[in-house]
């Protein structure tokens, strides 16, 4: 990952965007301005003395990605959220097109398209990656399927706060360090007694046998 060493502190409205952020939380590029007129902002210089992200790796297809975002047709999609149904405008050369959807995974289907509204919907976006739209085997066009914020594995609630969510009495956290399968079954079926119950008969039958002898010493 680059490293920033300085950069302008900015203060983000809500028509503002923040697309990439830095260790402590501050915006390093931004998506700014009206639809009609996006504006992408970086919060620091491409300098040497401000960062080495210049020659980092990630540098140029950044690049490469924000001008093919910012050239692209504002009717198509360019990142959705994995789940939902995306709608992507046809063109009129893609009308009597042969129209393939290839998914992450490199999967094809088959797209049949709503020639009335013009457009073709696509319901099956369950992968996160990139899709790309096909027009006899053409690439017309592409957007991103991310997970949702909401799913992330990273963001996690402490174990306070989930003891308010959840009632206590009808619920258990498993510990990272246990093992989940037999917490679980431990959760559902109740601690396995039968150790504790074998350990008890062998005290028992310890106890028995002394004090029969105990017993059978002073009859004689």
């Amino acid at each position: 990952m680059p490293q920033v060493f300085w950069h302008v502190k900015v203060v983000h409205d809500d028509q503002s965007k923040v697309l990439l952020t830095l260790s402590n939380g501050d915006p390093l590029l931004m998506e700014a301005g009206r639809p009609s007129a996006r504006t992408l902002i970086f919060t620091t210089l491409p300098d040497l003395r401000w960062t080495d992200l210049p020659l980092r790796g990630l540098f140029v297809p950044l690049l490469h990605r924000m001008l093919v975002y910012l050239a692209a047709d504002e009717g198509l999609p360019n990142a959705v959220e994995v789940g939902e149904t995306v709608v992507i405008p046809l063109r009129r050369e893609w009308m009597s097109t042969e129209l393939q959807m290839i998914n992450p995974s490199g999967a094809r289907t088959l797209l049949v398209p709503d020639y009335r509204e013009e457009q073709v919907s696509m319901s099956d976006v369950n992968e996160a990656g990139v899709y790309r739209l096909l027009s006899n085997g053409r690439e017309v066009a592409s957007f991103v399927a991310n997970i949702s914020p909401s799913e992330n594995p990273v963001d996690r609630l402490p174990e306070g706060k989930l003891s308010q969510v959840f009632p206590r009495g009808r619920t258990r956290v498993v510990g990272w360090d246990e093992e989940a399968a037999a917490s679980v079954m431990e959760a559902r079926r109740g601690t396995e007694l039968w150790r504790l119950f074998l350990a008890a008969a062998l005290v028992v039958l310890v106890i028995e046998t002394w004090v029969g002898r105990v017993r059978k010493e002073k009859s004689e």
